[in-house]
């Protein structure tokens, strides 16, 4: 089973999946109104950066990673509630097996043009392991409590 992330690793993801995507933007916008005035350049990639660290800072508390629990009594009921309460999420199956499931989040990373993504794979990804009378679920926090609110018995 992985390790959750922790702030300081979302963080950074978050950063790298922000930063400079929007500081090529702003270079590109800002280079069309002022004519082209590379003076604008440091400027322009600063509010990028700036704009990661304010993006990493915002979303890392709720896309850390978090490890929990769930109970199980029919691996085969909850095998399929699973899959449905992870299809309401938005997420895909990735690899499975009896025991160990794999989900992906929606185009595996916002930021992705064809065969490239900015963001690296799994990063927001949900890993969930069947043990016994119980099932761990490791993701990014907002999904596993979305996650366990919907799978716990009622």
């Amino acid at each position: 089973m992985t390790e959750p992330r922790g702030f300081y690793a979302t963080w950074s993801a978050i950063f790298g999946m922000t930063a400079l995507p929007f500081g090529v933007l702003m270079t590109v916008v800002i280079g069309l109104v002022d004519e082209m005035n590379m003076g604008l350049l440091a400027l322009t990639m600063g509010s990028g950066l700036l704009f990661g660290v304010l993006m990493g800072l915002v979303l890392a508390p709720s896309m850390r990673g978090v490890r929990t629990a769930v109970p199980v009594q029919d691996k085969a009921k909850f095998a399929v509630k699973l899959r449905l309460v992870m299809a309401e999420l938005n997420y895909k199956p990735g690899p499975q097996a009896s025991d160990h499931f794999v989900f992906d989040p929606p185009a595996n990373g916002i930021l992705k043009i064809g065969p490239v993504s900015l963001g690296p794979p799994g990063v927001f990804s949900v890993f969930v392991q069947l043990d016994g009378s119980h099932a761990e679920i490791v993701g990014p926090k907002r999904i596993v409590d979305q996650m366990v609110s919907k799978l716990r018995p009622a």
